[in-house]
């Protein structure tokens, strides 16, 4: 979130308002997180629903039968899902950060 809040601070104009910036690196670091860990969560379901003990093996079957684009079943859905839903939590959670913070100053 920092690294993506950070990079488009950057290259954004000094008139765009900060919580955008917020708004938009919540998104994106949760779009990177979930296209990181969802092979694994894929994997991690295999294991459990086949009733597996493997993880390797599941890894290694899953490879085998439906290539590299077995690991990113699911991604669309988890990416729709969290994507908005980390908007409106780093949206919120700014927005009430910074009205505590003027109730303290005064």
């Amino acid at each position: 979130y920092h690294f993506y809040a950070e990079q488009l601070s950057k290259v954004a104009p000094n008139e765009c308002p900060h919580l955008l910036l917020q708004g938009l690196a919540g998104p994106m670091a949760a779009i990177t997180a979930s296209t990181l860990t969802n092979p694994m969560d894929v994997v991690r379901a295999r294991v459990q629903v086949e009733g597996r003990s493997s993880i390797i093996q599941t890894f290694e079957q899953l490879l085998k039968e439906e290539g590299l684009l077995g690991l990113t079943k699911g991604l669309s859905a988890r990416i729709l899902s969290s994507a908005p839903t980390t908007l409106l939590l780093v949206v919120g959670y700014e927005t009430l950060k910074k009205m505590s913070l003027r109730v303290h100053q005064r």
